[in-house]
């Protein structure tokens, strides 16, 4: 059922593709030259997607990885999502030591194709090649030399030079910046309800020199730093006024073929991806709630590859969708 499920979407992919996900009132638009050029609810052998949790895309090797929660597993895709390969993840157990399968929640991959993962269900993040075999691993409590802290890692991002940036929080929050061998660089941030403190923070991207942070409680909702930590600027809040956010859970920014810039934030509650210039001013909104192409249902995460194209993956939708700026 679930292969027939796959072929007659792909047929469906197949007449949509090119057609517009939302009319705009002006052709030119940006919402206008959105459309959905492919789309997968499984690994491609027929096991579906359950409530995955993160999305990340590899831009060097063109691979998009999406951590398929519910299943335990990463599974990887082409740019076309077509899965190429997937494995489980598994933590230990604490009150046995034995490893039982995990709930990977999210993941930054370098140029190498290594994968820093978080899991739900572990406190310990851990470094996996290509394949999923375990690289290395840590702590945030042991990594910053206070086991007394109870800290774990909520979200975490990879920079152009391969440093991780990694939300922790718990007895703090903080974002803590560690190399590609998982030595810690610098800790940032502080607990707080300023706009250069962090509430709850729930996303993070660096792009361009700045971090993105996504704040479910704290304003503003999108808070901007240097890579020092320094706060630079911030947008949205959390009201129902167009430009604002009720649950940023996702980052990406993209072209829109012409040189200009777009900041891509995916909002878990409205049901949308929305866009904003780079000064933080509301553009546009992809999406709408729906299990038709080009609607979303509660996404939670999103990934771009770095040009004209993003991926959207929906926790209740179970499922991941390519959008192109055409």
């Amino acid at each position: 059922m679930m292969r027939f499920r796959t072929k007659f979407l792909a047929l469906l992919l197949a007449a949509l593709a090119m057609s517009d996900v939302a009319t705009a009132a002006d052709p030119d638009s940006l919402q206008a030259r959105v459309t959905v050029t492919a789309m997968t609810y499984d690994d491609g052998f027929g096991v579906a997607l359950r409530s995955p949790a993160g999305i990340c895309s590899d831009p060097v090797a063109g691979e998009v990885f999406v951590a398929d929660a519910g299943n335990g597993r990463v599974l990887i895709y082409d740019r076309q999502l077509n899965c190429i390969y997937a494995f489980r993840h598994y933590v230990t157990e604490k009150e046995t030591g034995r490893a039982v399968p995990g709930s990977p929640k999210g993941m930054a991959v370098n140029r190498d194709g290594e994968i820093l993962i978080i899991d739900a269900l572990s406190d310990r993040l851990e470094l996996l090649d290509f394949r999923g075999r375990v690289i290395d691993g840590f702590q945030p409590n042991r990594l910053i030399g206070d086991t007394s802290l109870r800290l774990k890692a909520s979200c975490l991002a990879v920079d152009d030079f391969d440093n991780f940036y990694i939300v922790v929080t718990g007895d703090i929050t903080r974002i803590l910046v560690v190399d590609r061998d998982l030595r810690l660089v610098r800790q940032m941030g502080e607990k707080g309800n300023l706009p250069a403190q962090l509430n709850t923070p729930v996303a993070i991207a660096v792009h361009g020199g700045r971090i993105y942070v996504g704040d479910l409680y704290g304003i503003p909702a999108v808070k901007i730093f240097d890579t020092t930590g320094q706060f630079l600027s911030g947008f949205a809040g959390h009201d129902i006024q167009r430009q604002d956010l009720t649950f940023p859970v996702g980052f990406s920014f993209l072209s829109d073929g012409s040189g200009g810039e777009f900041i891509l934030v995916a909002d878990g509650l409205r049901q949308a991806v929305k866009v904003y210039t780079p000064e933080g001013e509301p553009f546009t909104m992809i999406g709408g709630v729906g299990s038709l192409p080009g609607l979303v249902q509660y996404p939670s995460g999103l990934a771009s590859d770095g040009l004209s194209s993003f991926y959207v993956v929906e926790r209740v939708g179970g499922r991941v969708q390519r959008y192109e700026i055409k």
